[in-house]
């Protein structure tokens, strides 16, 4: 699966999942899910996506 691909997947989910909460129960949960998303979302950029040694792309996701 393409990197761009997953990564607009993952934030594709959290968005919805935020507005979704937003409409039916908005407060707490609403900004728990908003931080928690991007919380997660920068651990995946950071130690997934990238080699935290050299900041550098991982292989997998280096354009070909």
């Amino acid at each position: 699966m393409n990197g761009k691909l997953i990564d607009a997947s993952l934030v594709v989910i959290w968005l919805g999942t935020f507005l979704i909460v937003a409409m039916v129960h908005p407060g707490v949960a609403n900004l728990l899910i908003a931080w928690g998303g991007a919380v997660l979302l920068g651990w995946y950029n950071t130690l997934v996506r990238r080699d935290p040694k050299t900041d550098a792309l991982r292989e997998r996701w280096q354009p070909r």
